[in-house]
């Protein structure tokens, strides 16, 4: 497997991934992500994937939650839109109606994520799965985190056919969704047709045939909901390489796999530098509330400020 050099990476990102930022562009045009996910028990996650992602740079996020999660996370930030249309065993909304209710949304979405908060309930787990299989529909990034990776380990069919998965599995995920022990990344991106990338000391990253490695520098510190940071973060980023490729005539799937590759690294990479900054400020006692902030600057000076241009 070829493995794709960071210089590489960045050239892509730089040079076509990232939009740039004019006063010709309008509400809408840097992102407007799609988070499906939230629940009685969980409700910092999707507020955390959803603001990382504003955070980033997308013009509006979306959460598509339960009823008994919507206030909490509307409470949070005013910034985000939230949908209470989740069924689950609690509600009187059917699960049909759900899937139906998240679909409305799919053609005004230039990402959707699907796992932060989401919770094993039955009905929700059924609601999931239909809206994985609709926005097979729709041509946008589709990625899926946390419980999202619970389901699909239990019928790996259910991505079959979508052409722009992500998937985020930490090191228990990874082994969920392994055919056998020794498969490696790069075998399982293959089988499965997506972009995966496997968290841990470095992040290994695999579409195709192409793998690449971040190992940029982080802590030792895992606080919780970094993962939820990371998925909002690569939604933007895959939205921007998803628009870049539409938009160039023609382009081949080798030269898309490149750009899908940069995109995930950018998101990952962006992550374990906040990480690193926050760490430095705060030590043990971080949280991801303070890793959300360092996001900006971040990325300002990862990407905007190279001058270079």
């Amino acid at each position: 497997m070829p493995r794709v050099a960071v210089s590489d990476l960045l050239s892509c990102l730089h040079r076509g991934v990232i939009p740039r930022l004019t006063h010709d562009l309008h509400k809408g045009q840097g992102g407007k992500i799609g988070v499906v996910g939230g629940s009685f028990e969980y409700t910092g996650a999707p507020y955390y994937s959803a603001y990382s992602a504003l955070k980033v740079g997308a013009d509006l996020a979306f959460i598509f939650c339960t009823e008994a999660a919507s206030v909490p996370i509307k409470s949070y930030s005013p910034e985000l839109i939230v949908h209470p249309v989740l069924a689950s065993n609690d509600s009187s909304i059917s699960c049909k109606k759900s899937v139906e209710k998240v679909s409305e949304h799919l053609e005004r979405i230039s990402a959707l994520l699907i796992g932060p908060g989401l919770g094993r309930d039955e009905c929700v787990m059924d609601v999931a799965s239909g809206i994985i299989e609709k926005s097979k529909e729709y041509d946008i990034p589709l990625i899926l985190d946390g419980d999202a990776l619970w389901l699909l380990s239990k019928n790996k069919e259910l991505i079959k056919g979508h052409k722009n998965c992500v998937l985020l599995p930490n090191v228990v995920e990874f082994k969920r969704l392994q055919s056998s022990e020794n498969q490696t990344v790069a075998d399982l991106a293959e089988e499965l047709g997506a972009l995966i990338v496997e968290k841990g000391k470095e992040d290994k990253i695999a579409i195709g045939e192409y793998v690449a490695i971040c190992a940029t520098e982080n802590s030792a510190r895992r606080c919780g909901g970094q993962g939820d940071l990371l998925a909002g973060s690569m939604a933007v980023f895959m939205s921007w390489a998803h628009k870049y490729i539409q938009s160039q005539d023609h382009m081949n799937e080798d030269k898309a796999k490149k750009i899908k590759l940069s995109a995930a690294y950018g998101a990952c990479s962006l992550t374990r530098e906040c990480n690193q900054r926050t760490f430095q400020k705060f030590h043990r006692g971080m949280t991801t509330v303070e890793m959300i902030q360092e996001i900006p600057q971040t990325f300002y000076e990862l990407h905007d400020n190279r001058g270079d241009d």
